[in-house]
């Protein structure tokens, strides 16, 4: 019997030496708490294993006290080299330990031989019966996966979130698999995992990844198999899991007090109460001391009232009562208890909301059921581009579901839920006044059934932590041709919501969200890439009451530990403080309407200091600023766009340069734009563009300089239901 010990390898000379990174990817504390990064790499790569599709999955989540005697058991051998790399949490190892175990049941287990070789491509596709080779990406490969197209999540980089939850960077496994994904008849393997750091130990240099594992004949590292070991190890770490269950089992030694069960109950619900109200998933919670909580679909929704806390709850969280009326909408959209209408591709013009009206029939009969409090389901179809991997290349048309309800004083951001899993970033500006919605990509019993559909297509322009949409993905750059009809699908989801409410309560209605967005424009990353850390600060004179100034805030990309919101000019003063995320303040105007007036926040991030940008709120009374020249150039209106043309045919010299501004006509007149309306670019027609050269392009303008004598340029795709405002000014 051979014995499951620790494996260090010796750097090789001559080698670059790689430091491991990818928990960076998981590092965005505003978005993903290390909680809920555990939380969802976990389940969402457990969905993907499920053995009996009639049945759910079931997670199960353990948190425990270790004492030092059997925690030595493990991790002895592995002390010394976690002291050669000074590490900042370094635990005291005489004192006990908390622990997490995470399992799955219903699933199939880490397949495949157990060697370090690779399985070649021939060999991913000839195994029969077929299996997927998942335990050699899980312990051998770092950066994909053998999953399929559409599939939830991957092992690809996710694995990683659990060394990193350990104060130690380790993790444990037994896997119990099926007979016939174990070539080895080796169906129950236990094995472990250290990420550390290139180190010098006793003269040699090592590299960061060490294993626990035993060696075979050929000195390979490979699991252990020994079934005495086993049963000690799920006594030792209190398992539900009895031994050859299948399953996998994967132990968190040495974890933050942050993992225990209130912060797992609530991660569970706000990440995957779709999955559980969707019967595709069971969890249970708990601890050592008794505590035992099941979250299924029978449970949920008194759970939400009994475990979800308003209060200090993470920015972009939702709260109790927005989860209750998300839970219901979705009840209702499993049960057939909606109220549905069709959305269907516009051949002309797919996949562009400004082309998408409904019959007079259907908005009279939705508008009325909207407002009558039931619950609107939208069938949007979407044309998917072609996707160059796939042997036929051609495009292919699918349908996702919008889900929208009038809850009156709500003011709900959108949630976007592929096959399962919430992508928490998809589009933060998405938040509707007075509405809950919900937008369902994708089967949620199954994944990757569909190669060239819009789920696989937004699985590809997701980030390794399942973020976001965007087109400059990885997986997602050159995959798709053309490359702006595949731009453009994403936004046709992202943007989904909205327009569809538009639809029903039709522009004017709706009501405005952004009072103060023309002080600030969103930016396309919305301040969630890892490492990015900002605060706005918004602002305007109350047109009710001059004598006080309206002012906004939001911190972007961090969870400020306070605020401090400064008057900086006439008179320096302190306005207010706190520790919320986002808010707003009206402050006296006290020194006259005739003063300039100049504002800033001060933020405190983890000790470092994060300073908004300046708001000026300048008299009431004052000479009027010089305006922008006209630009030499006139705007003629088309069906649903502009065109620009030289005024009265008079030649402009070269190199002159002018701008064109282009917004949508908001209530009242005042002209507002947000990246949700449009990207001026995309609706450029490029093949009538003539003696102009873009200098500069973005968001809402163009920069444009002149290159020849017969000059013409031309936008379409405009909403044809709103009003756009056109402006053309010299370029300073």
């Amino acid at each position: 019997m051979s014995v499951v010990k620790w494996q260090f390898q010796e750097a090789p000379v001559g080698i670059r030496e790689n430091e491991q990174i990818g928990e960076e990817f998981f590092s965005n504390a505003e978005v993903l708490s290390e909680v809920s990064g555990v939380v969802r790499e976990s389940i969402q790569n457990s969905l993907d294993e499920v053995n009996d599709s009639s049945k759910p999955i079931h997670m199960v989540f353990t948190v425990g006290k270790q004492s030092p005697k059997v925690a030595n058991r493990y991790f002895e051998d592995l002390y010394p080299h976690l002291a050669a790399i000074s590490m900042r949490e370094m635990p005291n190892f005489a004192d006990h330990s908390q622990f997490l175990v995470i399992e799955d049941f219903n699933t199939r287990g880490l397949e495949g031989p157990t060697t370090p070789n690779a399985p070649t491509t021939q060999q991913l596709l000839d195994c029969d019966p077929f299996y997927k080779h998942s335990y050699w990406f899980f312990e051998w490969k770092t950066g994909a996966s053998p999953k399929g197209a559409g599939n939830r999540g991957s092992w690809g980089v996710g694995k990683i979130v659990f060394p990193r939850a350990s104060r130690i960077k380790s993790y444990l496994v037994l896997s119990v698999r099926r007979p016939e994904a174990a070539p080895k008849n080796d169906t129950s393997i236990m094995f472990g995992h250290s990420i550390l750091k290139t180190r010098e130990l006793n003269g040699n240099r090592y590299v960061p990844d060490c294993q626990w594992m035993v060696k075979d004949q050929h000195n390979n590292s490979v699991p252990g198999s020994d079934s005495p070991a086993q049963q000690l190890f799920i006594d030792d770490w209190k398992l539900y899991r009895k031994l050859g269950e299948l399953g996998t089992s994967i132990v968190v030694p040495f974890c933050r007090e942050t993992m225990n069960v209130k912060n797992l109950v609530q991660s569970i619900i706000r990440d995957y109460f779709i999955s559980i109200l969707g019967g595709q998933l069971v969890c249970t919670v708990r601890d050592d001391n008794g505590t035992q909580i099941e979250i299924s679909k029978n449970t949920i929704v008194d759970l939400i009232e009994e475990e979800i806390n308003d209060e200090n709850m993470p920015r972009r969280s939702r709260s109790a009562a927005e989860l209750k009326d998300l839970s219901e909408m979705y009840l209702a959209h499993e049960s057939g208890g909606t109220v549905s209408v069709v959305v269907p591709v516009n051949a002309g013009s797919p996949n562009d909301w400004s082309e998408i009206a409904f019959s007079e029939a259907d908005a009279e009969r939705i508008t009325q059921a909207y407002n009558s409090g039931r619950i609107i389901e939208l069938s949007v179809e979407t044309l998917v581009p072609e996707m160059l991997t796939t042997p036929t290349k051609n495009q292919s048309k699918d349908k996702f579901t919008v889900l929208l309800k009038k809850a009156v004083d709500m003011r709900g951001s959108t949630v976007f839920c592929r096959e399962g899993i919430l992508i928490p970033a998809a589009n933060t500006s998405s938040v509707l006044q007075n509405c809950v919605s919900m937008v369902i990509v994708g089967s949620m019993s199954s994944a990757g059934v569909v190669e060239n559909s819009i789920a696989n297509l937004l699985k590809n322009a997701e980030g390794p932590s399942h973020e976001k949409w965007s087109p400059d993905a990885t997986n997602f750059k050159g995959l798709y041709k053309p490359k702006k009809a595949a731009d453009a699908a994403i936004r046709w989801v992202k943007y989904s919501a909205e327009r569809c409410l538009r639809l029903i309560q039709g522009a004017e209605n709706i009501e405005d969200d952004a009072t103060l967005s023309p002080y600030f424009p969103f930016s396309e990353d919305d301040g969630t890439e890892p490492g990015t850390a900002k605060v706005i600060l918004m602002g305007k004179r109350d047109p009710g009451d001059p004598d006080l100034a309206l002012l906004a805030w939001r911190a972007d990309g961090f969870i400020p530990q306070s605020w401090v919101l400064q008057q900086l000019e006439p008179i320096a003063t302190g306005i207010g403080s706190g520790t919320e995320a986002k808010g707003t303040i009206a402050t006296s105007l006290d020194s006259g309407r005739s003063v300039v007036y100049r504002f800033q926040m001060v933020m405190d991030n983890a000790g470092k200091e994060i300073k908004s940008n300046v708001v000026v709120i300048r008299p009431e009374v004052n000479e009027p600023e010089p305006q922008p020249t006209q630009a030499k150039v006139e705007i003629q209106k088309l069906g649903t766009g502009f065109a620009i043309v030289s005024q009265n045919g008079e030649k402009l010299p070269a190199n002159y340069r002018f701008k064109v501004r282009v917004q949508y006509v908001a209530r009242g007149g005042k002209s507002s734009w947000t990246p949700e309306d449009f990207l001026l670019n995309d609706l450029m027609v490029a093949g009538k563009t003539k003696g102009l050269k873009i200098v500069h392009s973005a968001e809402n303008y163009c920069e444009f300089e002149v290159t020849g004598s017969d000059l013409y340029a031309e936008w379409q795709g405009f909403d044809r239901l709103r009003d756009i405002d056109v402006t053309a000014t010299e370029a300073i």
